[in-house]
């Protein structure tokens, strides 16, 4: 898992991800960093007679564009496909006329900026998210919110969190429902080896085996919920990185199609120091606000 061809796959499914109606035919070698006024950014294509509007979706560069900084804005963002990234940062009233690089950006190397990308905008919000969602209780309807896990990414009970094969708790969190909660676990024979009466929505589950192969069912329910949360959990050896920084990392794990790392993502901050980086990334996870930032 999580071998260098499986990257390439990955960044291929990046680059579909985050083409759109703007995609043009010509290399994109830059791309406007993300921000809240980037819609009045705008560009002049090195094929066009007028400007346009950057935005979220529209903030690709080639070589020969022109980006045209308001003056409204304090700053802006011209990040290129190398590595290690270059950057152009303009100011109110700048324009930026953007390169040719002098050799290919391959797919491993897109890949590499792309995860470094991620990680910036991860790692540099101002405003913290704030999630909207209730912890539990009901609704305003009068309905029992019903249980479920933010970093779940809205999956069904078929698809797993995946996680290291190694040993530690999992600091589990769920909203929905109202205690008592009944959390229990029980292993690939069906046997219950975890069972729990909690008042609170979280809890630091700790099991017998964290092996690589091993596979567990979580079920978290309580008295008045008319339906029982169910999640797989299965353990794998953890993949090799080309990447030295930790949060790095978990970045890269974020941006997998195939597989929720999320849980072992946090997993894996709850270990690290308190930092703003890390605060920033914990934040996003709990308010299930990840995908804004692709």
């Amino acid at each position: 898992m999580f071998k260098q061809i499986q990257f390439l796959t990955l960044c291929c499914l990046l680059s579909l991800s985050n083409s759109s109606s703007f995609a043009r035919d010509c290399e994109n070698v830059a791309k406007i960093h993300r921000f809240d006024n980037i819609d009045h950014v705008s560009i002049l294509r090195f094929d066009a007679r007028l400007p346009e509007w950057a935005s979220q979706a529209n903030r690709d560069l080639c070589a020969g564009d022109t980006v045209i900084a308001p003056k409204a804005i304090s700053q802006l963002i011209v990040e290129y496909r190398t590595n290690p990234a270059k950057q152009v940062k303009l100011t109110a009233g700048e324009t930026h006329e953007v390169g040719k690089l002098r050799g290919p950006c391959g797919a491993w190397c897109k890949l590499l900026n792309e995860i470094h990308y991620v990680y910036e905008q991860l790692t540099q919000i101002e405003t913290p998210f704030v999630s909207n969602i209730q912890v539990f209780g009901r609704g305003e309807d009068g309905q029992l919110i019903p249980i479920f896990m933010p970093l779940a990414r809205g999956e069904g009970p078929d698809y797993e969190f995946v996680l290291f094969a190694q040993a530690g708790n999992i600091p589990l969190f769920w909203h929905g429902g109202e205690p008592d909660y009944q959390l229990q676990v029980k292993d690939a024979s069906g046997k219950v080896i975890v069972h729990k009466t909690l008042k609170t929505n979280h809890y630091d589950l700790k099991l017998p085996s964290t092996a690589e192969g091993q596979r567990y069912e979580l079920s978290i329910s309580c008295q008045t919920c008319q339906k029982v949360y169910r999640k797989p959990l299965v353990f794998v050896a953890p993949p090799s990185l080309p990447i030295d920084n930790q949060l790095e990392k978990l970045t890269a794990l974020s941006l997998d199609e195939d597989n929720n790392w999320r849980l072992e993502i946090w997993r894996q901050l709850d270990k690290l120091p308190t930092s703003k980086q890390r605060d920033a990334f914990q934040k996003l996870l709990t308010a299930d606000r990840l995908d804004d930032l692709f």
